[in-house]
């Protein structure tokens, strides 16, 4: 039976399709110009998620990257695209077309966690007062410690610690819907880094761990952007087993003897990055 058919009082009857449900919100030049998006075959890729009924695309338009695209189906319909359209766009238009014709791929992505937010008074709160008073008084600009960034970067050891899951599965949604990835890692790495730094060993060996398993998670292990950081992430290692508490280096071992039960998944890269972190 095919979906968009279901049975009442032994009829079948054909249920309304997502564009007829959807028409009155777009106006028609652009329903016409979503048309012409989606026969074109301008949409390069559509995901649904199994558990929230949420689509994920990118269509190719006028600037250089792809515009991302997100229908939301629940009593109502809700669409959200990243160009600089003001009302529902062709982008949206196109891709529910594409939904109406089942093209695209059913994932099970992880649940969004929230990042935590700072709360820059009790961070400051926290601080002790040699630290924020040599920070203003050597800051490059007379109100650089007003701008979160960089304060954030500075005290990054008083700001709340995310935690695992928060990293893990942001990374694994981003590998799962080829999306975002490379700034993604690059925001991670910059965070390890700062906690190093800071002598935070526990957060920045989650982080860590958490690139590992969610690209192995993803069947991404052998991406050239991972492997070209594993010399990178030895260092990481080997400062953490260096400087870390022995609760950090029992955990760090913990999970190096878990990678060498699973044959570091059969990944002579990752092998090699272990090994030479644990010099």
């Amino acid at each position: 039976m095919e979906e968009n058919l279901f049975e009442e009082d032994n009829i079948f009857i054909k249920k309304q399709s997502l564009t007829e449900k959807c028409q009155n919100d777009f106006r028609y030049p652009i329903r016409q110009r979503g048309r012409t998006y989606y026969e074109d075959d301008d949409i390069i890729d559509c995901y649904k998620d199994k558990k929230n009924n949420q689509y994920y695309a990118r269509v190719i338009g006028s600037r250089e990257n792809p515009y991302e695209v997100r229908i939301e189906i629940s009593d109502d319909v809700y669409y959200q695209c990243d160009c600089p359209c003001d009302e529902p766009c062709k982008h949206e238009w196109a891709v529910l077309l594409a939904i109406d014709n089942f093209e695209y791929e059913e994932v099970n992505l992880k649940e969004e966690i929230e990042e935590k937010e700072i709360d820059i008074k009790e961070v400051i709160e926290q601080i002790p007062a040699e630290e924020l008073k040599e920070y203003i008084l050597n800051g490059e600009e007379e109100d650089v410690w007003f701008e979160m960034i960089p304060f954030e970067n500075n005290f990054i050891k008083y700001c709340p610690k995310q935690g695992y899951d928060f990293y893990y599965n942001r990374l694994y949604n981003s590998l799962t819907l080829n999306r975002n990835t490379v700034s993604l890692l690059t925001s991670y790495i910059h965070k390890i880094e700062r906690y190093l730094e800071c002598r935070e060993y526990r957060e920045s060996f989650l982080i860590l761990q958490s690139i590992i398993e969610a690209f192995h998670d993803t069947a991404n292990l052998k991406k050239d952007v991972l492997i070209s950081l594993f010399p990178q992430f030895s260092m990481f290692l080997r400062i953490m087993l260096r400087k870390g508490k022995i609760e950090i280096k029992e955990e760090v071992t913990s999970w190096i003897m878990v990678l060498r039960k699973e044959n570091y998944y059969d990944n002579i890269y990752l092998e090699d990055m272990i090994l030479e972190g644990i010099k």
